[in-house]
């Protein structure tokens, strides 16, 4: 059938078999090829084995005729074996096991006949063969900026410690109360080095136990050293508050340190509930099935109640400092630094609220990118 068909339309085209084009009506599939044998097989339809056979199929992310339209192919599925057999040698035989009809896309019909039998006699699908998995391990050079960083932060922070403790008789030094500035960077250090345990993985040679400890680390240094940071801010300030007020009565770290006391016994409490109840440990997980590609992160059952119970009294005394630092506005500057810690309250939330959905877009698509994210939030 498809010979006589082609024949008739060559026999259409006699007349202008000599030229370098081939025209047909306008509701035939356009074509400049310049072969008028080709397009007489092109602008031909017939029926076939499978069902009605023709071209030019209208797509509008392709130009070309020789498409056949979806819904006029039929696909076959074959299974092929081969067996051994001592007289005839190697056998093969191949049975036809599925049918996909009116491919459209998105829309194909499938018909199945009898399992597919793979190479192990089964029907169930081998794994994928596939290359080494990507196991997402950080990347020494964003490793060494961190832990750059955190040696910097380490340094400044210890840098003037010493600087403070050299000056401790000099009046700047004495109206600024040398032991919260003590408090201040002892947080800042100890937030610091809350990266060193974030700067590791697998691939540095550390196994999933040390790993777990270090996971359990990094929220004792991290919420402690701003807990300790914030608090000794609203003490100082609560405490030159004072001062002002009770011109005659001396104002003793003891009558301030309430409030400092309760809010980092607190985070202590909640901090050891997390570690005994519920440790925060080192998981990885597959996160492609078919890839093969893994993660590894710290993780916990109840990683957001910790998290968030620890959150409400880190942002208390963020709002302790920051109306304390509002009431301690008009106060000389050498004995309040309140405009700066105004400022510096100011720019944490911002960094916070930026920086929060930025790691939750990272999540599990970098672990090079979600470490840099959170070495610069701490820093």
């Amino acid at each position: 059938v498809g010979t006589n068909s082609t024949g008739n339309s060559l026999d259409g085209a006699g007349e202008k078999s000599n030229s370098s084009k081939y025209f047909r009506d306008k509701s035939d599939c356009h074509t400049n090829s310049g072969n008028g044998h080709l397009d007489g097989i092109l602008s031909t339809s017939f029926f076939g084995a499978t069902g009605k056979v023709e071209f030019c199929e209208k797509i509008a992310s392709s130009s070309n005729p020789r498409n056949r339209p979806r819904n006029s192919v039929t696909f076959g599925v074959y299974n092929v074996q081969t067996r051994l057999d001592q007289e005839e040698g190697v056998i093969i035989s191949s049975n036809l096991t599925d049918i996909l009809q009116n491919g459209s896309r998105n829309n194909e019909v499938w018909t199945s006949f009898e399992p597919f039998i793979y190479y192990d006699d089964t029907s169930s699908p081998p794994a994928l063969l596939r290359g080494f998995p990507e196991q997402n391990y950080l990347s020494s050079s964003v490793q060494f900026a961190g832990l750059f960083l955190m040696v910097l932060s380490i340094f400044l922070s210890v840098a003037f410690m010493a600087f403070v403790f050299y000056f401790r008789n000099s009046m700047t030094i004495k109206a600024s109360q040398p032991i919260f500035l003590y408090c201040l960077l002892f947080g800042s250090a100890l937030m610091a080095c809350g990266i060193l345990t974030l700067s590791f993985d697998e691939s540095y040679g550390w196994d999933e136990q040390a790993l777990s400890s270090a996971c359990m680390f990094t929220p004792w240094l991290l919420f402690l050293g701003f807990i300790i940071i914030y608090c000794g801010l609203f003490t100082k300030l609560w405490r030159i508050n004072k001062v002002l007020q009770f011109r005659r009565r001396k104002v003793e770290i003891k009558h301030v340190a309430g409030p400092f006391a309760i809010l980092t016994l607190s985070v202590v409490v909640v901090l050891t509930c997390w570690t005994t109840l519920d440790h925060y440990s080192w998981v990885r997980k597959e996160v492609n099935t078919e890839t093969g590609e893994t993660y590894g992160r710290c993780t916990s059952k109840n990683t957001m109640v910790y998290a968030t119970v620890i959150g409400v009294l880190m942002s208390i005394s963020m709002i302790m400092t920051f109306f304390m630092s509002w009431k301690t506005k008009d106060i000389e500057s050498k004995y309040s630094e309140s405009s700066w810690i105004f400022y510096t309250i100011f720019l944490h939330v911002q960094i916070y609220i930026f920086g929060a959905p930025i790691l939750i877009v990272l999540d599990k698509a970098s672990a090079s990118a979600t470490y840099l994210v959170r070495v610069m939030i701490i820093w």
